[in-house]
């Protein structure tokens, strides 16, 4: 059987070009021609062709196919393909390995493109909660109240922020005028999403003020907020008042839309059929900071009058210590001692030892170390522990601040406690305990928290009531996020 150029190219799987330029190479013998002289291949030229192709596809370069269509044995054309195959099969190895490596990242991406997909959704449903809340709630709102509701969810209120120093004279002035103030022992508020809320001055006393500024400015701070999600939000009020959802009409919104786009989509005020109905006087604090205000009133009170204060965190292991402290240091810049730094070593890990309550830290360098800093407020500096090599690291610098906060179980064994000024304890049910534990620290050691270290830190807090003896409790598994007082 014989083929033409243009039958034997797509036997091949190639252009007849492409055929052409091999036989010019030498990759291939000339072609016979027929009496016609047009080329004609038989069926021993389309099993080199193939050959060729298959070793054009491993990679090898022209000038080894050229060798290997020049070489003047089967011998030497074994020797060929063999270091061919090798280098294949080594090609291959790398480029599977390099697929595997691929593969995870793809689904790392598939993964977090479902979050973020999941998280668009969850913010799209909690804002629809929230204008529906707010629409029965205040039925006078005009269709700037609305998106000065949008606006402050996804910004926050740091607008009004020229410093924190303004902003507290700002927030007394505008308190001292309220003329109906109501001050109870919990102050009112309300979600507004975005993790954020309303915090009602009516509901504040005057001392309150400071710290309800700090809070307002560190939130602030921490509230970025985009256009990408303000537009988002946006065209979801406007779902809202088309299907009549709104104590406004879709025209209305449109009308206001078109000038606030128009102008750049600024911050706005109430309307005045709102400020008439509902006199609103607030301010924007993320509603992590609203569960703890009379916390972080009660740290200011400290402050102001004994001039500085150190701050124990206590708690069972994965009830969120550590999360407690970075939020009240962000919000003050107050340093953090953590308790794992002061680690038992094992030359002091004896049986008499892990017997004592509370004896599972080296709480004797730790008074050496830290203690006379933390009594006198002055900088210092400690040794930190080193779990991943048993033994003492770097030294960790502690500046002196007019607040510190101590970390970490056992920060409040009986022999510290003259440190501290102020006490929290942190908590969660066993079986949410277990949960993250079991996420944070993985199937491994979860066993060692069980059996050893969960049991050990319950003795301790037994031993010397330390849950009783804090003057505040927290529930860290009440709301996602947030530490909630336990009554």
């Amino acid at each position: 059987m014989s083929f033409t150029i243009k039958e034997i190219a797509e036997q091949a799987g190639i252009a007849p070009h492409v055929l052409r330029y091999y036989e010019k190479e030498g990759l291939l013998p000339a072609a016979q021609r027929g009496e016609n002289g047009f080329r004609r291949y038989t069926e021993e030229d389309l099993a080199r062709l193939k050959l060729v192709c298959a070793l054009r596809d491993s990679g090898m370069p022209v000038a080894g196919i050229r060798e290997f269509a020049a070489a003047e044995s089967c011998g030497e054309q074994c020797r060929i393909l063999r270091e061919q195959i090798s280098r294949t099969r080594e090609s291959a190895a790398r480029l599977n390995k390099l697929a595997e490596g691929l593969s995870k990242q793809l689904e790392e991406l598939e993964a977090k493109e479902r979050r973020a997909r999941a998280a668009l959704s969850a913010a799209a449903l909690e804002t629809e909660e929230i204008l529906a809340a707010q629409a029965a709630r205040y039925p006078k709102m005009r269709p700037q109240d609305a998106v000065k509701l949008l606006y402050q969810n996804e910004f926050g209120g740091g607008h009004i922020i020229a410093s924190p120093e303004a902003s507290l004279r700002f927030l007394q002035e505008e308190f001292d005028r309220l003329p109906d103030r109501e001050a109870g022992d919990s102050p009112a508020w309300e979600p507004i999403g975005g993790g954020m809320g309303r915090l009602f001055l009516r509901g504040l006393k005057r001392e309150w003020l400071p710290a309800v500024n700090r809070l307002f400015v560190a939130g602030a701070a921490l509230q970025k907020g985009g256009m990408e999600g303000f537009t988002r939000k946006l065209a979801l009020l406007e779902a809202a008042a088309a299907a009549g959802r709104m104590p406004f009409t879709a025209g209305e919104l449109a009308d206001f839309l078109a000038v606030y786009r128009q102008n750049g989509c600024p911050m706005v005020s109430h309307s005045p059929d709102y400020r008439e109905a509902y006199r609103p006087a607030y301010r924007i604090l993320p509603e992590r900071y609203l569960h703890l205000l009379g916390l972080f009133v009660e740290i200011e009170r400290h402050i102001a009058e004994e001039g500085r204060l150190v701050l124990a965190i206590d708690g069972r292991c994965g009830s969120g210590k550590s999360t407690l402290a970075a939020m009240i240091s962000e919000i003050y810049g107050a340093p953090t001692v953590h308790m794992d730094d002061f680690f038992l070593p094992p030359a002091m890990r004896t049986e008499e030892r892990l017997a004592e309550p509370g004896g599972n830290f080296d709480r004797e360098r730790f008074l050496a170390e830290a203690a006379p800093g933390l009594r006198s407020g002055e900088s210092f500096s400690y040794r930190a522990f080193d779990c991943s090599k048993m033994a003492l690291g770097e030294y960790r610098a502690v500046p002196a601040r007019s607040f510190t906060i101590v970390e970490g179980s056992y920060c409040q064994h009986p022999a510290l406690l003259p440190l501290y000024g102020m006490r929290i304890f942190v908590t969660c049910p066993p079986e949410v305990q277990k949960r993250r534990i079991f996420d944070r620290s993985g199937a491994a050691l979860y066993p060692r928290f069980v059996r050893e270290w969960i049991p050990m830190e319950e003795r301790y807090f037994e031993t010397f009531a330390v849950e009783k003896n804090c003057g505040w409790v927290l529930d860290s598994s009440v709301q996602a996020g947030c530490f909630v007082r336990k009554v």
